[in-house]
């Protein structure tokens, strides 16, 4: 929540094991987002997660020709992680963020990409252009 209202961003985010049971959840944001200077640490924050979902046809339940006291209904997956928000700025954070992300979403490639492929300076320069987000999760729901 910020002064503008409700405020989302589509990042991509690692969950951490941690002694809250739940876990922290790691992203970051471009710094041009506004969005991480605008967050108030006193709201809690709402990190979404969707998976599968369809439209499900009142003519697939036996039902519809039986009596025709169906409806049709919408199937999903989701998952809502709440937490305290908090931005971070510090250089070795956001490498080790950074390494750990793409390591984990590198590992479907056959040849994988590691951040130490790059030139050190290039990516101190990028990161430059990130800030990071942490979100130690207090609770969850899910469907």
């Amino acid at each position: 929540m910020t002064g503008q209202g409700l405020i989302a961003s589509h990042i991509p985010i690692v969950l951490h094991e941690s002694a809250s049971g739940f876990g922290v959840l790691r992203g970051h944001l471009a710094r041009g987002n506004s969005q991480w200077r605008d967050c108030d640490p006193s709201v809690e924050a709402l990190a979404i997660f969707t998976g599968p979902q369809h439209f499900i046809s009142a003519s697939w339940y036996p039902g519809t020709t039986i009596h025709g006291k169906e409806v049709p209904t919408w199937n999903y997956v989701a998952v809502h992680a709440y937490g305290s928000l908090r931005t971070i700025e510090d250089p070795n954070w956001l490498l080790d963020h950074l390494k750990t992300l793409v390591d984990e979403n590198e590992r479907i490639v056959e040849t994988p990409w590691s951040v130490s492929d790059a030139p050190p300076e290039y990516i101190s320069n990028q990161m430059r252009g990130i800030v990071g987000l942490e979100i130690e999760v207090s609770r969850v729901e899910g469907k």
